[in-house]
């Protein structure tokens, strides 16, 4: 993508963006039922554009994979009301796959050295204490869900702590882009635990997809730069030699 065709694409993301916050604000079923899904083809559509031709094509099918999972989780909860509850389950287990995929995808973004997390392991505590304590926090409400539940929790919160393993290995507005996404990402999924389980809350929908597209749009803008930093360092090299 050149800088032109970028630029059409934040002005694109931009309107989806609105436009669901929009539906929520005025009420609007159709809005959503248009805007929701083009959230992640969107995405999917600037990464796999400018990564074509990269060299680490196991890890970009590994993200384009988790882009299309997390599309099967948004189709999915559009889909979900009191008479087909089960689409709720099919989406938190198509979010499920999509996270375990950006937990291996930051794995190999390490190329095998030592991160963060790995030489702070004090960290990976934090991250359990305030997952754990989440979990406790829903457990008396879940019920039946409790176990699925459980596991996607310890999911997102994973994905979160290999995001900040991240830290000295990548450049750092990168990385403070991937990280806020991943918490992002687990503000966004308590939002939807506490509201459906819990309590109720007044802009529910605004709060937990405002901070969901964030996360999304964070996390993958980064991993696309991650490419395109080695994509400029072979080109230098090229350069060099030549």
């Amino acid at each position: 993508m050149n800088k032109s065709q970028k630029n059409s694409f934040f002005t694109t993301f931009s309107i989806i963006f609105l436009g669901n916050i929009l539906t929520h604000l005025l009420d609007i079923p159709v809005l959503e039922t248009i805007s929701k899904p083009m959230i992640m083809l969107s995405l999917l559509a600037y990464f796999y554009l400018n990564t074509k031709g990269t060299s680490f094509k196991k890890l970009r099918g590994i993200l384009i994979t988790s882009i299309i999972f997390s599309w099967f989780g948004d189709v999915s909860l559009l889909l979900e009301s009191t008479e087909k509850p089960y689409f709720f389950i099919l989406g938190l287990g198509s979010f499920l796959v999509a996270h375990v995929l950006y937990v291996i995808a930051f794995y190999q973004m390490t190329q095998k050295q030592k991160g963060f997390v790995q030489k702070n392991p004090f960290w990976l505590i934090v991250f359990l204490v305030f997952g754990g304590g989440i979990y406790v926090f829903l457990l008396p409400q879940l019920k039946e869900l409790a176990l699925p539940v459980f596991v996607y929790m310890l999911s997102i919160v994973s994905m979160s702590v290999f995001a900040l393993n991240l830290k000295g290995l990548i450049r750092p507005t990168l990385f403070n882009m991937i990280f806020i996404g991943s918490l992002l990402f687990i503000f966004s999924d308590t939002c939807i635990a506490i509201n459906k389980f819990v309590l109720p809350f007044n802009l529910a929908r605004v709060t937990i997809m405002s901070s969901y597209i964030l996360a999304q749009l964070l996390i993958i803008i980064t991993c696309t730069s991650y490419f395109s930093t080695f994509k400029s360092k072979k080109h230098q090299t090229k350069t060099i030699k030549n």
